[in-house]
């Protein structure tokens, strides 16, 4: 879910399911704040960046293959 992806005031502002009092005051901070706007957009890039872009799946699937290739092994 949303909370695997959002970390808490690092990347974005979470709140429990339902809890229409704590979304409003979210919604406010980042109205009203426009440092935390910038800040955590641009932590939220880096992380979709680091995690999700074309070069960390590359970096990952290097990291399962190569030890594979050493061995001589197949995957048949």
């Amino acid at each position: 879910g949303v909370g695997d992806i959002v970390q808490h005031a690092e990347t974005g502002l979470l709140v429990p399911v339902g809890d229409v009092a704590s979304f409003a005051d979210a919604t406010a901070r980042l109205i009203d704040d426009v440092g935390l706007r910038c800040s955590l957009g641009q932590e939220a890039r880096q992380s979709v960046i680091a995690r999700h872009s074309l070069d960390a799946a590359a970096r990952l699937l290097d990291a399962l293959l190569t030890p594979l290739a050493a061995t001589g092994k197949t995957l048949r």
